[in-house]
């Protein structure tokens, strides 16, 4: 039987002074990108903000370490 793992980004250090650093007009797209990851999408007028690159980058990261068999969230 193959069970299926999810993953589940950590509030680290990083992404609470990323939520600090956040304007309360992208912080609703900010939230959505963490709870959707790894599929998110990001909204076209939130693209440019620096601070989502940095998001991604400290995601990608807790995926990379969560998922580092390679088995996408398989096991």
């Amino acid at each position: 039987m193959e069970r299926n793992r999810e993953f589940y980004p950590m509030i680290t250090a990083t992404l609470r002074k990323l939520l600090n650093l956040t304007n309360d007009e992208d912080l609703k797209d900010i939230l959505s990108i963490i709870l959707t990851y790894p599929n998110y999408t990001i909204p076209s007028e939130i693209s440019a903000n620096p601070l989502v690159g940095i998001l991604i980058d400290e995601l990608d990261r807790q995926y990379a370490r969560w998922n580092k068999g390679g088995n996408n969230g398989t096991r």
